[in-house]
């Protein structure tokens, strides 16, 4: 396939890849394709642990934020 408008409909993300083989091409076409967003995570962990004689408390949370961006 060199034009990625054919058989691609058009609510799809399409790209053409080359390459020595189909492998090859397929793989640099999901390059292509990846090169277009921009993904930023962000990871927040938190952990406290109160302790008094011989009771222990501990809390633990965690937050995790992805934005996508194109």
């Amino acid at each position: 396939i060199q034009d990625s408008k054919k058989g691609c409909k058009s609510s799809d993300i399409c790209a053409v890849g080359t390459g020595e083989s189909r492998n090859s091409a397929e793989r640099n076409a999901r390059v292509a394709i990846s090169k277009i967003f921009n993904t930023k995570i962000d990871s927040k962990f938190n952990s406290s642990l109160k302790a008094s004689g011989k009771d222990a408390e501990e809390q633990v949370s965690e937050e995790i934020t992805e934005a996508t961006e194109s």
